[in-house]
């Protein structure tokens, strides 16, 4: 039998370019506020395009927000979503 590679004994970083750091150091930030960072520094640059149609960072940012706040609408118990609302709701966008 093989022996079972650990992750403390990293052996991809052998194949790493050199140069590359083993780890690097980033911010503990959510999803959200990356995109609102985003949206106020670079408010009318492209950050989705999807088969020709293009959303800036202040569109897609006005989106997120005006979604989150119909889901508040509805009163929906935070953590919980289950997967028949999500199938309902989805495609419907």
């Amino acid at each position: 039998m093989t022996k079972q590679i650990t992750y403390e004994e990293k052996p991809w970083i052998t194949s790493y370019e050199t140069g590359v750091p083993e780890k690097i150091e980033y911010e503990e930030i959510c999803l959200p506020e990356i995109l609102e960072r985003s949206a106020r520094r670079f408010p009318n640059k492209m950050a989705l395009l999807f088969q020709g149609y293009k959303i800036t960072f202040r569109e897609l940012n006005d989106m997120v927000n005006r979604f989150a706040a119909s889901l508040h609408g509805l009163t929906l118990i935070k953590g919980i979503v289950s997967p028949s609302f999500c199938q309902t709701l989805f495609p419907a966008l």
